[in-house]
């Protein structure tokens, strides 16, 4: 019985706002539809007047580079005839350069029909100029292209007149063009009449011309006359029709009359023809002026009236608002007040329900799907879910649920998701309807479903975004900002409850991980633990055999205590760069053992960080890799020195040489090789036996390293053949080339006081060949060849000597 009286009030109340709407909106919507139609007509007017003052300052950039034009055909008529005045000419070019600058600027900015046609005509006035300038056109054609531009720029203007399809001031555009029309062809018939006495131009054809020009002028100034205002009329008489008309018509007659083999002379003619064109572009500004100042006073009357209309819209406008304004206002105040109580009522029976059960679980599911049956079953929610950082759907089980678990794995659908935009922004997000928005999965099955609203909330963990909590409602609007505030503390309660959880499996974690790394620590591989502040707090055995400490030695102490001289600043600043940036290093360490003794250890050592992010210690992990680099280095050793007398082999030599090259083409210092070959060493060899002469040549190569100086570079190449680089002789070549010498001589005396070898004779000598570098533009090999050259020198002048590369 309550309901159904209920119902009848709602509907009573109902019929009254809606009779109450048309008495009053109805009119109101009249006059607001009216002035809008009103201020578009205005509207519209300022686009138009915009227009035209456009097209009126076309206007004046056409007359300005028509009459610049015609000054240029004039002089270009005269040059042609006279081959004179070339001077005014190149004058006269410039001005019309500035002019078609204006008019192309103006071509850029708007529309204008046939501006490419014209555009292109004024890029050919440039090939125009040049058959003048080499006299390869005739005068009369190079007119006839003058005025072809012109009849253009004519033409345009007209077509100004028509795109504006209005005849506000469709008289002022056909009057002006009248004059640009008269003024054109009066420059016209001033240059045919300067060619009618040229004997070598087709006179008749002249006189047609003329004809024609006058009629055209005729025609125009009849249409003036029609078309302009009577102060336009009074002020053309004044300046054309009153001073010319009677001289005009006599010179005119007097031309007509002559006849074409006799020459013609009228008194003054050029003076009064040139002022009638000057009076006519005088003409031309006062007419346009005048079509300015009547649009400035048009745009003046028309804003009064715009301003007026917009009142008069703005004043309906609020009329209408506030009439919808307060007629809502006294409908919807109880209902809402009433809506909203009662909700808000709903919502704290639900957050009182989750936080009875949030002190008791303690498992992250359970918390999930718990948490998502309660906000399902209150009478204002249709469906809520919660998706973790992994894409899993926490919800009870329905369609819904399957609809969405599909959806979300869809990248495309995802991306545009209300899951997707929360996890990126970290803030909630509010959909008060589903009817024109696609940032929900379900937006498409909304209705089906009956879900009219949503909200999205980030579920922070640990200060990040680890889980979004949606709850779709069957309300529209339902979340106004005092149930978000509800939603947010309980997801305050959610979020502490899941940190909660999850320090009670991190300690469960970490003492079972405690306990797997007490029997891990315990290997063979060579381990150290320190704190964050590089003190060492725990050494397995193996790192006690290999360093030779105790453990008691160690604790306490930090790495430097192991430190050697192998490694250089940098490159513990490189290891700790790479602890901070990725958290770990991995390389090869030399240190010293307990006796002193350098180590080689391959080493990893790992930054171990709390569940902050900060860093709490330092794990080393070592493996002894000593013998291993020894081995290398007996390998390499071998690899680049000859077996018998130790000394560098051609591999060894040939890549120092190659850095000296680049080191004397830095620095333009000379260095040389000297190549020695000693002589006599096969007899040695046959008649002593081979054993005497490996001691030879294990002599040979004491006594030369003994002889030179640190920084030089001995090598054995072969049999009896040794090289020596000196590099650093002196930056002056005569300089260089003494040392040379007299390292040779001082080889060659070390040599030869080699008198017994186990009680046999030396009969050995050296030949030394010699060869001199400053630069890289050599190659190693070359320079090589170049010192053997020199030796065999040596050996042609009877040998036991030197003999430097000469170049032949």
């Amino acid at each position: 019985m309550f309901n159904n009286s209920k119902k009848g009030e709602e509907m009573l109340q109902n019929k009254l706002f809606t009779k109450i709407l048309m008495i009053f909106l109805l009119p109101a919507l009249g006059t607001f539809l009216f002035t809008s139609l009103m201020v578009y007509e205005k509207v519209k007017v300022f686009d138009q007047i915009k227009s035209i003052d456009t097209s009126l300052n076309y206007m004046k950039n056409v007359q300005q580079l028509m009459d610049s034009l015609q000054k240029e055909r004039s002089i270009s008529a005269i040059y042609l005839l006279s081959k004179k005045f070339k001077y005014n000419l190149n004058n006269q070019r410039l001005e019309s350069n500035q002019n078609i600058n204006n008019i192309k600027k103006f071509f850029i900015n708007n529309r204008i029909e046939n501006s490419k046609k014209i555009e292109q005509q004024l890029e050919e006035l440039y090939t125009l100029r040049n058959a003048i300038d080499r006299f390869s056109i005739k005068p009369y054609d190079a007119i006839n292209k003058y005025i072809y531009i012109n009849k253009l720029l004519l033409d345009s203007t007209i077509t100004i007149k028509l795109e504006h399809s209005s005849s506000l001031f469709t008289r002022t555009y056909l009057h002006l063009n009248n004059l640009l029309t008269i003024k054109e062809y009066a420059e016209i018939e001033i240059t045919f009449m300067t060619m009618i006495n040229e004997e070598k131009f087709d006179q008749i054809r002249i006189h047609n011309d003329l004809i024609n020009a006058q009629a055209v002028q005729k025609i125009h100034q009849n249409e003036f006359l029609l078309r302009a205002s009577n102060e336009d009329i009074y002020k053309y008489k004044i300046l054309i029709e009153n001073p010319f008309s009677t001289q005009l018509a006599f010179i005119r007659e007097e031309f007509k009359i002559v006849s074409l083999e006799d020459v013609i002379y009228v008194k003054n003619w050029w003076e009064i023809f040139r002022s009638r064109t000057f009076n006519l572009n005088e003409m031309y500004d006062f007419s346009l002026l005048n079509a300015k100042e009547e649009l400035l006073a048009y745009e003046e009357q028309s804003n009064n009236k715009q301003q007026l209309s917009f009142l008069f819209l703005f004043l309906s406008i609020i009329i209408t608002i506030f009439l919808l304004y307060l007629l809502q206002s006294i409908t919807k105040k109880e209902e809402k007040s009433f809506n909203e109580v009662d909700t808000q009522h709903e919502v704290y029976k639900l957050l009182n329900k989750t936080n009875k059960i949030l002190l008791k679980i303690k498992e992250e599911k359970v918390l999930f799907n718990g948490l998502c049956y309660m906000i399902s079953k209150n009478k204002n929610m249709s469906f809520a879910l919660i998706c973790k950082g992994d894409k899993k759907i926490h919800a009870n089980s329905s369609p819904l649920k399957d609809y969405v678990s599909q959806k979300i794995n869809t990248p495309i659908i995802y991306n545009k998701s209300l899951i997707a935009k929360v996890f990126d922004s970290g803030e909630g997000i509010i959909i008060n309807t589903f009817e024109k928005t696609e940032a929900s999965i379900l937006a498409s099955v909304a209705r089906k479903y009956n879900l009219k609203s949503a909200a999205a909330f980030p579920i922070i963990k640990f200060g990040k975004v680890y889980a979004v909590l949606i709850i779709y409602s069957n309300k529209l609007s339902f979340f106004n900002n005092e149930i978000e505030i509800l939603f947010n503390n309980m997801i305050n309660d959610v979020s502490h409850t899941l940190e909660k959880i999850a320090y009670e499996d991190m300690r469960k974690k970490q003492e079972d991980e405690l306990r797997i790394a007490s029997y891990a620590f315990e290997t063979n591989e060579p381990m150290l633990i320190t704190n964050k502040s590089s003190h060492i707090i725990k050494a397995n055995q193996a790192f006690c055999n290999v360093l030779g400490y105790s453990l008691q030695e160690l604790v306490k102490q930090t790495p430097n205590m192991f430190k050697s001289n192998y490694h250089d600043s940098d490159f513990f600043k490189n290891i700790w760069n790479d602890l901070s940036l990725h958290g770990s290093w991995s390389g090869e360490l030399y240190n010293y053992n307990k006796k002193q003794e350098l180590l080689a250890l391959r080493s990893t050592i790992t930054a171990i960080k709390d569940s902050k992010g900060e860093v709490t210690h330092y794990l080393a992990q070592y493996l002894d890799i000593s013998k291993e680099k020894e081995k290398e280095k007996a390998l390499e050793f071998i690899a680049t020195h000859d077996n018998l007398t130790k000394l560098p082999n051609r591999f060894l030599l040939m890549d120092r040489l190659k850095q000296a090259l680049l080191k004397a083409g830095r620095i333009k210092n000379y260095a040389c090789i000297l190549f020695i070959d000693l002589d006599n060493f096969k007899e040695t060899n046959d008649t002593m036996g081979h054993e005497i002469g490996d001691k030879l040549l294990i002599l040979v190569a004491n006594t030369l390293k003994r002889t030179l100086r640190k920084e030089d570079t001995v090598a054995r190449i072969g049999g009896d053949e040794f090289i020596i680089l000196a590099q650093n002789l002196s930056i002056d070549e005569q300089e260089a080339k003494a040392y040379a010498k007299a390292l040779a001589n001082k080889i060659k005396a070390a040599i030869n006081d080699i008198k017994k070898i186990d009680q046999h004779t030396n009969i050995v000598t050296p030949s030394i060949g010699i060869t001199l570098f400053n630069n890289n533009k050599q190659k190693a090999s070359e320079i090589i060849k170049e010192a053997d050259k020199a030796m065999y020198q040596a050996k042609n002048s009877g040998k036991n000597t030197s003999s430097f590369y000469e170049q032949t």
